[in-house]
């Protein structure tokens, strides 16, 4: 790709970044998606978290389980939490490559912005996927 052809490329992912328009980036392994997203999203002023859905557990999504007094709760992981407080870029990575059950898990949390009905995910609006082609 030329230097012309990555610029307007990485304008065009920062302006659907910032308004709240899933992104996904698709190319061959090796050419450089994980770096990209993750260096503009932190010159966007965004904290970045990169998840690997190949290494995913259900609970790494969702949370690990305790009990109070009214059930059953979910611990969120450490990313929910940063991206409850402040913009946060969650850059899904290897999104096909994840077993089908975290797959979907992760489509529909993030998809809705909720993890589970008391989890909203407040401020992490901005969400990146990759993927190669299969």
């Amino acid at each position: 790709m030329a230097l012309t052809e990555q610029k307007v490329a990485k304008e065009a992912i920062a302006v659907a970044l910032r308004a709240n328009v899933p992104t996904l980036l698709w190319g061959n392994p090796g050419v450089g998606k994980s770096r990209f997203i993750e260096k503009l999203g932190r010159e966007l002023g965004f904290e970045v978290f990169t998840i690997i859905g190949s290494t995913l557990d259900p609970t790494d999504i969702r949370g690990l389980p305790y009990r109070t007094e009214n059930g059953t709760q979910f611990e969120r992981p450490y990313f929910l939490k940063v991206a409850a407080e402040k913009p946060s870029l969650i850059f899904l990575d290897e999104l096909t490559a994840a077993p089908p059950a975290i797959w979907a898990a992760l489509c529909a949390s993030f998809w809705t912005k909720q993890l589970t009905t008391s989890n909203s995910i407040q401020k992490a609006e901005f969400l990146a996927l990759a993927t190669r082609p299969k």
